[in-house]
């Protein structure tokens, strides 16, 4: 038997080879129906072959109707929305997968274009984004629901695996699955056609931009016709004032307006709604004002420009370029307020809900902001629009000025405007709000003033300072402690007094800035006590005078010196190595130290020594005295203090012990 079906294949081989044809094998593996009480890992695969994706369905919704048969009428109910989503997506699937998006034929370049078919690209230009950022949302959505669907199955599967195979909740799990994994598999389908419209459309956005780039470039200007431009420029700049007009008749209507009862606030918040639309009429018909205007421009900066008046001229043109800025923001912030208006709208009230006759008309006004809302968001589309056709005309313009200039006049031109639009870009900055204190807001612009108010005080300080020094030195009788208290009272006076400007400049006012006084001493109190406190207490160490800049003192720790500075965290003393040591001046404050000068600069010494013994006293003495006359810093002959004086203190095991006591001025003594 093997041997004859081997050489039948053979023949069949053979003929096939002969007919020059492929061969095909009609071979196919029997794969079973899906159950839904008795679903593999790889059930999917009965549906995946597009081809007998029919046959396939047909078999399986046959199979579920015998089962489904079976079923008690209860069971029949729980299972028939599943049944019937699975039969919607079996009928929808054929279609999607076959389904295909086609490129439109690409429309070749003209070899010039006139301003209004150029506008009328850059129109379509702006739709075709307009419509791709739509796309790319909705393709977003549609990924993130994917992928919750394809999470929620295998959920689904891990409970199915076990759940008993025997009890109908299993079954009715069954279903589920593949009324999921039927509507993951559209979803899919969806999403390839999307993707592929969406990178259709990003084509066509960048054929679209070639298109308009290459217009600019080969406009046809032969037929700008002014005197009709401008006629179109008066019917504009009519049809802004009437609507500036109306928005103020509306603002009017809306202010005169007022109502505590549920319906009455409903009816002040449409008003509301109504009066931004006629802002947005107005913008809208402004928007078309400055079109006009910058058509003009275009067309006299094309075909008169040697009688152009270039910087009054540059000026209007700048000056509709800022206007488009404006308005550019005031669509930003319309959609903004849409937006939030459908927030706060809120659902309707359920339909089975009984209204009383406040809430019906409540609901009814809801209605007509809802449809009023609806209606004015193409309106901001289509000023977005008018906008961006009229910065088309306006780089038109800019760009026919560039070519009537020369390489060095555009490069000059292009540099100040740079520079211009820097400066004013930092000046807007400069006067935004920043922050508030106490409800004042601050601008940056504020901040530079108040730190350059605080730079010019320290340097008048500085200044101050330096001229006393100077005087000081010239006069010898004022002491040095003196000049330096004189020194630090003032730079702290002027730093003050230049804090309290700061302050006012930045727009406090003085109650202001005591309330931000005390709420800064408060975070002081906490964070910065010990910094506050040695600054508190250089002031009492100058005040009180207790220590002064060239006392000799000497600390606890048994260090001693000369105080050199005393500075707003420490005093610093220079020992007699010439080391300084820092001492804070709280530790001045709360411990004990000794001052040999404060009240005066003469200090005793005692000097000790020692003779042999049979030495002559009197010449011991004489010589000691005479020793100490010799030293320039020795007192003598003063009105209370004693002239050097040897005392005889003691007999020793091989000499006799002597001291001098010598009064010496300490600042002289070096």
């Amino acid at each position: 038997m093997m041997k004859k079906i081997f050489c039948l294949l053979i023949l069949v081989l053979s003929l096939q080879a002969a007919e020059d044809k492929p061969i095909e094998l009609n071979i196919e593996e029997k794969v079973e129906v899906p159950n839904p009480g008795t679903l593999t890992p790889a059930w999917w695969d009965y549906f995946e072959d597009p081809k007998t994706f029919s046959a396939h369905a047909k078999e399986f919704i046959e199979d579920l109707g015998e089962v489904q048969a079976d079923f008690t009428p209860e069971q029949k109910e729980q299972t028939a929305a599943l049944i019937r989503k699975i039969l919607v997506n079996l009928e929808a699937l054929p279609k999607l997968r076959t389904q295909k998006v086609t490129a439109p034929a690409e429309r070749p370049f003209l070899e010039s274009y006139s301003l209004d078919q150029q506008l009328d690209l850059a129109t379509s230009l702006r739709q075709l984004e307009s419509q791709l950022k739509a796309e790319n949302k909705e393709l977003l959505t549609l990924k993130a629901s994917v992928a919750k669907i394809r999470s929620h199955i295998d959920d689904l599967t891990a409970a199915y695996l076990k759940m008993d195979k025997k009890v109908f909740a299993r079954f009715q799990a069954g279903l589920e699955i593949i009324a999921f994994r039927f509507a993951l598999e559209v979803n899919e389908q969806k999403l390839r056609v999307m993707e592929e419209r969406v990178d259709l459309m990003r084509a066509q956005v960048s054929h679209l931009k070639q298109e308009v780039a290459y217009a600019s470039e080969h406009l046809d200007t032969t037929q700008l016709n002014i005197p009709e431009m401008k006629a179109k420029l008066a019917e504009a700049e009519a049809e802004f004032k009437a609507k500036n007009q109306a928005a103020v008749q509306t603002e009017l209507n809306l202010v005169v307006t007022s109502g505590d009862t549920p319906v009455e606030r409903a009816n002040m918040e449409f008003l509301a709604l109504k009066a931004m639309s006629a802002q947005l009429q107005e913008s809208l018909a402004r928007a078309q004002f400055v079109n006009s205007k910058l058509r003009i421009q275009f067309a006299e900066a094309t075909t008169a420009y040697e009688e152009l008046d270039l910087e009054a001229f540059r000026a209007a043109l700048s000056e509709n370029g800022a206007q488009l800025d404006e308005l550019q923001e005031q669509a930003r912030e319309y959609q903004r307020q849409l937006d939030s208006g459908l927030d706060k709208l809120g659902a309707p009230p359920a339909g089975d809900k009984a209204l009383s006759t406040q809430e019906q008309e409540v609901e009814a006004i809801r209605k007509q902001r809802y449809d009023l809302i609806q209606q004015m968001v193409p309106e901001v589309e289509k000023l977005r629009s008018r906008i961006s056709v009229a910065s088309l005309i306006e780089s038109n313009t800019y760009s026919t000025l560039r070519s009537k200039r020369s390489a060095v006049e555009n490069w000059w031109s292009e540099s100040y405007n740079y520079v211009i639009g820097c400066c004013s870009e930092m000046f807007s900055w400069m006067h935004r709000s920043l922050f508030k204190i106490s409800g004042v807001p601050v601008t940056a612009y504020d901040l530079i003033w108040g730190v350059l108010v605080m730079v010019f005080a320290y340097l008048f300080s500085m200044m101050v300072r330096k001229t006393i020094t100077h005087f000081s030195s010239q006069h010898k009788k004022i002491s040095q402690s003196s000049i330096f208290i004189l020194n630090r009272i003032l730079h702290y006076l002027i730093l003050l007094i230049g804090l309290f400007i700061a302050l006012t400049v930045i727009g406090l006012d003085l109650n202001s800035v005591f309330l931000f006084l005390g709420a800064l001493s408060v975070g002081i109190g906490f964070g910065l006590q010990s910094i506050v406190n040695n600054f508190v207490c250089s002031l009492i160490l100058i005040f009180t005078r207790n220590i002064k800049v060239g006392d000799y003192i000497s600390l606890s720790t048994g260090e001693w010196g000369n105080v050199s500075a005393i500075n707003v965290q420490n005093t610093i003393i220079r020992d007699w190595d010439g080391v300084d040591i820092i001492v804070p001046n709280s530790s001045l404050v709360a411990n004990r130290f000794d001052n040999w000068t404060r009240r005066d600069p003469y200090k005793r010494l005692h000097v000790p020594f020692s003779v042999a013994y049979g030495t002559d006293k009197d010449l011991v003495v004489k010589a000691a005295v005479e020793a100490a006359h010799k030293v320039p810093c020795t007192i003598s002959n003063h009105a209370y203090l004693d002239n050097p004086k040897v005392w005889f203190a003691d007999f020793g095991p091989s000499s006799m012990d002597f001291e001098l006591v010598v009064w010496y001025n300490v600042y002289s003594s070096g």
